[in-house]
């Protein structure tokens, strides 16, 4: 990946697993922000049966150097046998927002 910044997406089964997420990731410096969106209704099928289920998804904004540290945190820290985790670079933006999102997720 080319950019230096990146959204990563997942999703949580609640609120409060998703404003712990959240926390974590900003107070870790792993993300400079992290939206907390719902709830939605997320519609799939698991173990052959059709599933629709409330979810809260997070809108995580960091750098790509820290996306393996993200990937790793929710990993560990996740309910789901397999939490979604998709990283998608941010090709442009304010520059001045960009800058900021460098400096909050500086070790």
């Amino acid at each position: 990946m080319n950019s230096k910044w990146c959204l990563v997406m997942t999703s949580y089964p609640n609120r409060d697993a998703a404003q712990k997420a959240s926390s974590d990731l900003v107070t870790s410096k792993l993300a400079a922000c992290v939206q907390e969106i719902g709830p939605v209704c997320s519609t799939y099928l698991w173990d052959g049966s059709l599933k629709r289920d409330e979810e809260w998804v997070l809108h995580i904004k960091t750098t790509q150097e820290r996306v393996p540290e993200v990937q790793v945190y929710l990993r560990a820290n996740h309910s789901y046998d397999i939490p979604e985790c998709v990283v998608v670079p941010i090709s442009d933006g304010s520059l001045d927002y960009l800058d900021w999102v460098s400096g909050q997720t500086r070790r």
